[in-house]
């Protein structure tokens, strides 16, 4: 629509937006919708209000203002590092812009245009439909929870929906003889920036075939969209329950492929080698990760000793099954971190992995990836998930 700049400073749509980081001032003024798109703005995984550890209902406006309280992993547009707080920042500067929410802006250019009946962002809608599937979490009641992630995974849909925007992609932007999005954007959602990534599209051969993928999964569901441009072959599944869908769906789809007498469409295969060719002949120069460095204290001090023990991992908002509930009243059944010194330095473990932690103020630690240990107020956060000292 000619609404947004992908090299823009996002700080020109979201003026009020501000950023932490131990390697750069304003690291907010660099950072562009390509970057959020890309994984490449240095974003942590959670946001603080509104996460895959957080089943509590939460206001968007809440949860986007949240992650101005975290930290960046590297400079902005250095590295690349998954999260979905990029996505839901660009949900925001859609909806913006717009002047509605992001789930009218999606009903009204591509909903309602594919005839896509069955298919919402809007929770509201979500909750009115007698028709829908929960989610399946392990140990936790049946239920509906909204999801607060506008525009990392908030859109509810049905197969045969998805099936309806996988071909509005396989067909390059075209429906019923009208374009909703134009080719040329197709080809720059599909341009990998780095570590096979391109905006929201995972990119790569298998056997010297191109493929384009995106999965993902949380709150009890899972889903798969892959595509085969050379063969004009694509498939999707959806799960109400945590699974790996892309497994199945690479074996379904290259099985078919192997016993089928297809051809590859030479025009495709020259398309996507244009705008990638470079990358698959220079990937490892292009996806090397950089280390940076910023002031910090990593040798053991007395004063840390108060830090030292065992924590637990604090899932809000989920309504357990009984044998959970007991589970957790004699103390089982949470994601647990251990912080110990080892030799000179404190070290965390647990099941985010273990690091050699590092002092960058007082009580707030970064990990050898960069994720914050923020143990300077009485609500302690890994990652941006509140745990708990036992």
């Amino acid at each position: 629509d000619g609404l947004l700049n992908l090299d823009s400073p996002i700080i020109e749509y979201l003026p009020s937006f501000t950023i932490n980081s131990c390697f750069e001032d304003s690291p907010e003024q660099k950072i562009t919708l390509r970057m959020l798109l890309s994984h490449m703005a240095g974003f942590t995984h959670e946001a603080p209000t509104g996460n895959n550890y957080d089943f509590t209902p939460c206001d968007i406006k809440d949860h986007i203002n949240s992650i101005n309280k975290t930290w960046l992993k590297f400079p902005a547009g250095t590295n690349y590092s998954y999260s979905n707080l990029g996505f839901d920042l660009a949900s925001a500067i859609i909806a913006q812009k717009n002047g509605g929410s992001f789930s009218d802006y999606l009903k009204s250019r591509i909903f309602l245009p594919l005839s896509m009946t069955n298919t919402t962002a809007d929770d509201k809608e979500v909750v009115l439909n007698k028709n829908k599937t929960e989610g399946n979490i392990y140990a936790v009641k049946k239920k509906h929870y909204p999801i607060p992630l506008p525009g990392s995974g908030a859109v509810y849909t049905s197969l045969i929906d998805f099936v309806k925007y996988a071909q509005l992609l396989m067909n390059y932007g075209e429906a019923t003889n009208k374009t909703l999005i134009d080719k040329r954007y197709l080809y720059e959602m599909c341009k990998i920036n780095i570590k096979n990534y391109g905006l929201g599209t995972y990119i790569d051969k298998s056997n010297n075939v191109l493929y384009i993928n995106h999965n993902g999964g949380g709150f009890g569901y899972s889903a798969t969209l892959l595509w085969f441009p050379e063969y004009n072959l694509g498939s999707v599944i959806l799960c109400n329950k945590p699974c790996n869908t892309y497994d199945i769906c690479f074996s379904i789809m290259n099985e078919y492929i192997n016993t089928s007498a297809l051809s590859k469409d030479p025009n495709i295969t020259e398309a996507f080698d244009s705008i990638n060719g470079h990358y698959f002949k220079n990937k490892e120069i292009i996806d090397k990760q950089n280390a940076f460095t910023y002031k910090c204290d990593s040798l053991f001090k007395p004063e840390w000793q108060k830090y030292v023990g065992k924590y637990k991992v604090i899932i809000k908002g989920m309504d357990l099954k009984w044998y959970a509930k007991i589970a957790h009243f004699l103390g089982f059944g949470y994601q647990r971190i251990k912080i110990i010194p080892v030799g000179q330095v404190l070290q965390v473990f647990g099941d985010f992995g273990n690091s050699t932690l590092k002092e960058f103020e007082h009580g707030l630690f970064f990990t050898g990836d960069n994720e914050a240990l923020d143990l300077r107020t009485d609500k302690p956060t890994f990652r941006n998930v509140l745990i708990q000292k036992k």
